[in-house]
């Protein structure tokens, strides 16, 4: 059990350090630009970081005598519960802001099958993207329940199980837009960080410009650069971008019907859990026959494009990339 612990602490203060580093050489490397700032205020924000880096420090060495001594597994067949961790993703998970009630082709699909197999689905908490890691070690959720796509550094420190479908990545442009295919490669792409698509953009398009965007900033609005020329293309998947020209008619549209690339997405379970990796594979999987019904009627109900999700077969040659990134071909 020590050894288990050590590992899963280990685990754990990797990825923290690996953040921790980001955010100090950031800030340092805005602190030395100057950026317009006296030498007083560099001087505290340099402490700032110190401070935080030192708080972060011991929230990580911490961490094994926190670690949970039970594996989401073994939580799950004694309490006959899976407690998700989530975020608003529609249509996969949607919350009502005033009754606080919960919908959505994922969570639905989850919640029958899960009932079907005896079991129940708890929604227990809203969790970051930054906070999934620690969410998963410390035990405060058994899986993060939102179609998510792998690739080589997630990997590390978290297992993708239980199959959901592909979804394709297209390229869009403002609907004005008369950009030929040789113009594409050297336009100037909108991407987000820490996002797929940033990842994409600069695989398949490695000598276009990029405008980056926050994390945080909502998807409207990423489309709405788009549409108003402050960059000339954008991949992105068809769910998004079939929501937003629906809403906003003639503002923006597919640059080819071609996909750049269909990623394929999975729910979310604790590293190296290989029960609890097993179960969801066996139980969750929507390609599986019992499943595969149950999910596309729940598609259909949804008003989702039959094209902006790609479920069994429609998933063509599943395989995984260099870098880990999962894939239909």
């Amino acid at each position: 059990m020590k050894s288990i612990l050590k590992r899963e602490g280990a685990r754990t203060r990797r990825f923290f350090n690996a953040v921790i580093l980001r955010l100090v050489r950031r800030i340092h490397s805005s602190v030395r630009a100057g950026s317009g700032m006296d030498p007083l205020h560099s001087q505290r924000m340099t402490a700032v970081v110190s401070v935080c880096a030192c708080a972060c420090a011991f929230l990580i060495l911490a961490a094994p005598a926190q670690a949970q001594d039970r594996s989401a597994y073994n939580r799950i067949m004694e309490n006959k519960t899976i407690r998700c961790g989530y975020l608003p993703y529609e249509p996969f998970v949607s919350v009502d802001p005033v009754s606080g009630e919960m919908g959505g082709i994922v969570h639905d699909y989850l919640n029958a099958v899960a009932a079907r197999e005896g079991l129940t689905i708890d929604w227990v908490e809203e969790v970051n993207i930054d906070q999934i890691v620690p969410a998963l070690d410390y035990g405060r959720i058994d899986a993060f329940c939102i179609p998510c796509s792998p690739e080589k550094n997630w990997r590390e420190h978290l297992d993708f199980s239980g199959p959901l479908g592909g979804t394709p990545y297209y390229v869009y442009v403002p609907a004005d837009s008369d950009m030929t295919d040789e113009q594409l490669r050297t336009a100037t792409f909108l991407t987000v960080d820490g996002y797929a698509l940033t990842e994409i953009t600069s695989g398949f398009f490695p000598d276009a410009d990029q405008f980056s965007m926050p994390q945080m900033t909502p998807v409207p609005e990423m489309f709405k650069t788009l549409e108003n020329h402050k960059v000339d293309a954008f991949v992105n998947e068809h769910i998004s971008a079939s929501r937003y020209m629906e809403n906003n008619p003639g503002a923006i549209r597919r640059f080819s019907d071609a996909p750049v690339i269909t990623m394929r997405m999975f729910l979310v379970t604790p590293k190296g859990d290989e029960n609890m990796a097993a179960l969801f594979n066996e139980t969750f999987d929507t390609g599986l026959p019992e499943n595969e019904p149950l999910i596309r009627d729940l598609i259909a109900a949804y008003g989702m494009p039959k094209d902006a999700f790609l479920i069994g077969d429609d998933c063509k040659n599943p395989s995984v990339t260099e870098n880990g990134t999962a894939i239909c071909r």
